[in-house]
């Protein structure tokens, strides 16, 4: 999903990004953490990886860590 939107999305505002991570990329993320909930690891990495990668498309935060 973070690719569909740093595709058709030019504008890389705060404002654009977060409500577009927030309606499409989380409800991903949290589809049954009570079930797996990260007790791995590699699970762990995972996430953190989508999130670091969706705070880069942002451009005033880019340079801070999730």
């Amino acid at each position: 999903m973070l690719g569909v939107i740093k595709r058709n999305f030019t504008d890389r505002s705060k404002e654009t990004i977060m409500p577009l991570y927030k309606s499409l990329v989380r409800p991903h993320l949290e589809y049954c953490v009570p079930i797996w909930s990260l007790h791995y690891q590699k699970d762990i990495e995972l996430v953190e990886g989508v999130q670091c990668h969706a705070t880069k498309l942002i451009e005033s935060v880019r340079n801070l860590d999730y």
